[in-house]
């Protein structure tokens, strides 16, 4: 299944809930890339992701793929805050992808709580 998700927009904050399986690097990548384009078509510069229903996760050598791709290829990612709250068991993979993001230029940061997302956005 694909990640399929929602979209709110609150305040000055795009709202992303999700459902689905991450099935590969590039899923991960159009996923983000269609993210990117609700934000812009908004007009919004900061995103909340609620990704605890997706399904699976990456390994070490997935999230680094990840965050090199959606670096290199959605060069308007890095205009965007990114806020992503998951599911405990996938924190692991998703800390490391940020940081190899945050190297790369990408502002963004996990989360284990909606409320913690929301105060650092909030900043």
């Amino acid at each position: 299944m694909p990640i399929d998700y929602d979209t709110v927009l609150k305040g000055d904050v795009l709202w992303v809930t999700a459902l689905g399986e991450t099935m590969s690097v590039d899923v991960l990548v159009e996923y983000v890339r269609a993210m990117t384009q609700d934000a812009l078509d908004m007009g919004v510069k900061k995103v909340l992701v609620d990704n605890r229903r997706i399904i699976g996760a990456m390994d070490v050598l997935q999230s680094h793929d990840f965050a090199v791709d959606v670096e290199e290829q959605i060069e308007l990612a890095k205009t965007i805050r990114w806020a992503v709250v998951t599911s405990p068991e996938r924190m692991k993979a998703l800390r490391f992808f940020e940081t190899v993001a945050r190297n790369r230029g990408l502002s963004i940061l996990a989360f284990d709580t909606i409320e913690e997302a929301e105060d650092w956005l909030a900043v």
